[in-house]
């Protein structure tokens, strides 16, 4: 429906007085010199940053009300992961894509059926290495690519990562996956679903950890989308109750193990 032009307002406006005194304010603060105060009339960002810091701070806050009633404790918000994660900062844009984009009811029941939890990917690409050092205590020590026997591994701790948006996955293995090849696993998977890489379930997993306190995968190991290119195998991980932290290896594709399965995994 179009806005009525008419009740749109105005930088004169009564409601607007305390914007400005605040942009005053601020300014004030800046303590800017005459080039520094030119350099800023002249950046050609600045308004287009104002204006979207203006219409994201004036916008009606994320509505997860059915995410929550549909998944209950397996939905995790970005502002609960911001408030026990203070090194995570999504932007008021980003907290605006992420409440428009929380999928739909239909989506969120889909999820729930599947055993699934939905969280927000991070503010920024991260790979393994910059997840491992928000929270380097809940990663093995043995294996974290800063304190064990991979810390020369410039492959997959640094090439692989989690992203923006929402990422989803199960809580345990996939059921009939333990005990199963590489590719034989993949054939359980539904046509939409997907194994995520090795940076995408850690940041999961240790998110939920930290918000729900929960660990997972649950009493299982996961293989990944991600290869270990020295072995043409996938790498696989495990959660933090299993050996001491989040800790990852790899193995021969052709492999079949119990307690080795896949979790299957959405980006949404």
């Amino acid at each position: 429906m179009p806005t009525n032009k008419s009740s749109l307002l105005t930088s004169d406006h009564p409601k607007a007085r305390r914007a400005n005194e605040i942009f005053r304010a601020q300014y004030d603060k800046a303590r800017l010199d005459l080039p520094a105060g030119q350099r800023l009339n002249e950046s050609p960002i600045f308004a287009s940053r104002l204006l979207e810091l203006i219409s994201a701070c004036a916008a009606a806050e994320p509505d997860y009300s059915v995410a929550r009633a549909v998944l209950g404790d397996d939905f995790v918000s970005p502002e609960e992961i911001m408030r026990l994660r203070p090194e995570v900062a999504y932007s008021p844009k980003q907290l605006l894509e992420l409440g428009a984009s929380v999928p739909q009811r239909h989506v969120l029941e889909q999820l729930k059926e599947r055993g699934m939890v939905l969280v927000p990917g991070p503010h920024r690409k991260l790979s393994l290495v910059q997840i491992g050092t928000i929270r380097s205590n809940h990663f093995d020590r043995k294996v974290h690519p800063f304190f064990g026997y991979y810390a020369d591994d410039k492959q997959y701790p640094y090439t692989q990562f989690a992203s923006p948006g929402w990422l989803a996955m199960q809580k345990t293995a996939l059921q009939g996956s333990e005990k199963r090849t590489w590719r034989q696993q993949l054939a359980l998977l539904r046509r939409e679903e997907r194994v995520l890489n090795i940076a995408e379930y850690a940041w999961i997993m240790s998110s939920v950890f930290d918000v729900r306190s929960v660990e997972l995968p649950t009493k299982c190991m996961i293989r990944t989308s991600t290869m270990y290119d020295r072995w043409n195998g996938q790498v696989y991980i495990w959660g933090l109750g299993e050996k001491g932290g989040i800790g990852y290896n790899f193995g021969w594709n052709q492999n079949e193990f119990d307690g080795l399965g896949i979790s299957a995994g959405l980006r949404l």
